[in-house]
This record gives structure tokens, sequence and C-alpha cells, in this order.
């Protein structure tokens, strides 16, 4: 895909592949009970000492990202990704700010890039850095190769990452209703009603992985705060237990990440169980057999955002634990609205369509110019706007005039769950 061009079918996720030490498994979950208090609490809980920094959903969407000052410069772009073990900066970043590097005594690997492996050889000292009130100094950063985030990629738009490395140093509260992270270095999660408490251990993909079930099925899954999407099933748990063939409807889409592409299937479950909590119906993705990032894993998948914005969510990973709360999002429903088409964001040229898709029903088709939306030229609207209009939740519709050969055709696309 061109720089110029974009896919409203693309979900990003970010993978970076660092082993850790492993612990021994913990029991599923210590639920800890009281009726001192409400069972259920919607508010963050901010203590004295802590510092509170708002961050975005995007970009890349979905993840949650800072306005980040290093060495005084910016704002930049950085990513809080539990999928990280390390903290990284961008080549392109360290080369516009003349960050002295130093060669890594090895090469480390990252992930692979479709089927060529990806490593990182350098790595950064950054003196300060500075995340809302956060202030760090001395942070070690390995440099990511720009072949790992090229121009075309949406994860282009990413500057930085803190990692694992990084959530050691602070107990994290992550309020993804009200857009705060609240950052503490001297406290531990309280064992009371609120918090559901679950022991992790580290996996063979370097994130913090806790006990749970997906359609009865017992399994261990990764946490990844760099991750947009709900439930990602990797392809060996998804051989052994057929599940394939499990659900009949199935979609096919692919996510990007520092790993490379996959190629998955979206499907919706019945049920996922995490300790006490029920998400019903959550729409999970199934990685194919023909996907090369996670042939070896002794987890079933990852968690992503989509499902860790029902909670109030708190990493303590100096004492190896994440605690869940409910958020008021905790029974909104799963949709996926797959327009099922490829737009060329600056012309409006329809590049590709998905059979079966929203697009196709609308009759739109392959090589149709979009010229207008909602009454608006295309070429007075955004990328962003373009995109928000493109992506709608379901019940809703958007005019548009199509030019097909010589025809102008006014068409109206409808928006609907699809699974």
């Amino acid at each position: 895909m061109s720089s110029s061009s974009a896919s409203v079918l693309l979900q990003t996720a970010l993978k970076a592949v660092f082993i850790l030490p492993f612990l021994t498994t913990p029991a599923l979950a210590e639920i800890y009970s009281s009726t001192a208090c409400k069972a259920d609490s919607y508010q963050a809980k901010q203590i004295e000492s802590e510092i509170v920094v708002p961050f975005r959903s995007s970009p890349p969407p979905g993840l949650i990202a800072f306005d980040a000052y290093i060495n005084g410069q910016g704002p930049f772009n950085l990513i809080l990704d539990s999928g990280a073990t390390i903290n990284f900066i961008s080549e392109r970043v360290a080369q516009k700010l003349r960050l002295p590097t130093r060669s890594l005594m090895r090469p480390e690997f990252i992930g692979s890039n479709g089927s060529s492996p990806v490593q990182t050889s350098q790595e950064t000292t950054v003196e300060n850095l500075e995340i809302g009130n956060l202030k760090l100094s001395k942070t070690i950063l390995r440099v990511l190769p720009s072949a790992v985030m090229p121009d075309s990629s949406a994860l282009s738009k990413i500057d930085a990452i803190l990692g694992l490395d990084f959530f050691q140093n602070f107990l994290i509260q992550l309020d993804y209703i009200n857009l705060k992270a609240y950052f503490n270095n001297s406290q531990k999660v309280a064992p009371n009603c609120e918090n559901v408490v679950f022991p992790f251990v580290v996996s063979s993909l370097g994130m913090p992985a806790i006990e749970g079930k997906i359609d009865g099925i017992s399994a261990r899954f990764d946490i990844d705060t760099g991750s947009s999407t709900s439930l990602t099933l990797y392809q060996p748990f998804v051989e052994r237990n057929n599940l394939y063939r499990r659900y009949p409807n199935i979609r096919k889409y692919s996510t990007e990440g520092l790993g490379g592409t996959d190629v998955l299937y979206r499907v919706r479950a019945t049920a996922l169980k995490l300790g006490q909590f029920e998400i019903i119906k959550p729409l999970i993705g199934l990685i194919s057999k023909s996907s090369k990032s996670t042939e070896v894993t002794d987890t079933a998948g990852v968690i992503g955002n989509d499902i860790l914005s029902r909670f109030f969510v708190i990493f303590d990973v100096r004492h190896r634990q994440i605690a869940l709360r409910k958020s008021v999002r905790f029974g909104e429903a799963f949709h996926y609205v797959a327009v099922g088409m490829s737009v060329d964001i600056s012309s409006g040229k329809v590049t590709a369509i998905e059979r079966k898709g929203l697009a196709e029903h609308a009759d739109i088709r392959s090589g149709d110019q979009i010229l207008n939306i909602d009454g608006v030229p295309y070429g007075k609207l955004t990328h962003k706007e373009i995109v928000d209009k493109l992506q709608q939740l379901p019940n809703n519709k958007v005019h548009l005039i199509v030019k097909r050969r010589n025809k102008l055709l006014n068409i109206i696309l409808e928006f609907k769950d699809v699974l």
C-alpha cells in the first residue's frame, strides 16, 4: 500500500518479542471480597503521590498514546505497550534528535517482517523524557530500524514505545473511560472487593499472561496494551482445539505489528471468562495457518485494548500481578462493522472490495471514485473525517456520490454488524 493510501480494514497491533525469565504458574485469580464496599465501583482511584497523565487512543487507533518530550523537544507520539518487554525509539526520531547511539554486544531479535527476521543492534540513552508531569531521566531505549516502520505503515505514526521495562518502575492504573493513566512508585495493589487480582507469569512472547477460559476452554492469555483488538488466538491453540471449524461465521482480515502482518479470521465467541468476570459474545481473531509470528508460544492468545478498556486496569509488575475492576463499559456489545473496501485516501478511488461486505452490498465496486460524502466534496474532507465517515457504529448510514466510468451514482452505505 502506498504512503498516500489507507485501508479501512486495517487494525493495528504492536508485538515486540523478547524473552524474560519464567515464573511458576500461579492460581487462577485471587479474588478479594468484603462487605465494606460496593461490588461495582466505576470511579478511578487516585491516591497521594500519584502522577496523573492524560492519554489519547490514537494514533494508531485503539492504542494508549501520550505526548512526550525528549530532551526538551517534541511533542512525540509515545505508546504504552505491555506487549514490548523493552523500551524503544524509532530510528527516524533518534536521527532527528541526533541522539548518540551505541552498538549492542549482539543483535536482538524483535520479530519477523513477513518471512524475514527483524533485529535491532543499537540503543541510546535519553537524558530527559517527559510525559505530562511524569519526568524520567537517563532512559535507555533500543533503536527500532526504519524498515520496521515504513512510511506506508500505520506504525510510522509511533515515535517511541515504553514496555515492561518501564512498567517495573511504577504501579500503573489505566482509566480508559477518562483517558488517564495513574503512576505511583511506592504502592501495591490493595486487596479489597473492588479489584480482582490476577497473578501473572511472563510468557515466551515476553508479555504478562493470566489464566482464563474462552468458550469453556482453559487457557493462559497474554495482556497487551499495544494491541487495539479484543482477543486474538494464536495458531497452535486454534489448531489444537479445532477452532477453524467451531465457528460457522468467519471474516478474514489482517493486523500489522512490529513482527509483521498476520492474516486472521474474525469470529464471534460465546464468552471469555477471566476470574469472576464473564465477557459475553466478544469478537475474537483466529490467526491463520499461514502466520509465522506465533509458531512457538506457551499461551493461547493475546488480550488487547478492546477488552481491557471495559475495565480499570492496574499493572503491578514488580509484584507480578494485574488487577481488573469493572468500568461502565463492561457490558457494552462488541461490534464488527467491516465496510469491506480499501480506499486511496488522496484520490477517493476504491482499490479493493471484500466479498459479502457492506460496500459490496451497497453496490460499490473496485475502480469507483468517491466524490462526495454526506454532501461534502471529498477533497474538502480531512483524512480523519473520511475514516470517521466510513467507520461508524451499526444503524448509521452515509450518503456517497460515486463516479463509475462516466456516470455519477448516489449510494447509501448502511452500517451494521456483519458477525
